[in-house]
């Protein structure tokens, strides 16, 4: 098995919530919307997500593209958002994480 076989986890990003999904190197950013969909239970779309590989949302993680195209490694953050009823796409807020006491 080659080094872009083996399994990795991202963390997805947005708002309170982030997911853990399960990939190899070489699936696509769609694999990913759609591991992030079927998370929750189908509400949303793979289409109605977008990814983001930072909080700026200056290039967005298209479907064809590989998690090996951009180099992720394993635990790597995603921020994603949800295309909203209206049909407007959410900013990308993440909720800071309160430190440890």
């Amino acid at each position: 098995m080659s080094k872009t076989d083996n399994q990795i986890h991202v963390r997805c990003k947005r708002r309170n919530q982030t997911f853990f999904i399960i990939c190899k190197k070489l699936d696509s950013f769609k694999y990913v919307k759609e591991q992030v969909s079927s998370s929750v239970g189908g509400d949303i779309s793979a289409a109605d997500v977008k990814l983001y590989n930072n909080l700026n949302a200056d290039v967005e993680l298209l479907d064809d593209a590989t998690i090996a195209d951009r180099e992720l490694d394993n635990d790597d953050v995603l921020y994603m958002v949800f295309k909203t009823s209206q049909g407007d796409w959410e900013d990308i807020r993440v909720k800071p994480l309160e430190p440890l006491v």
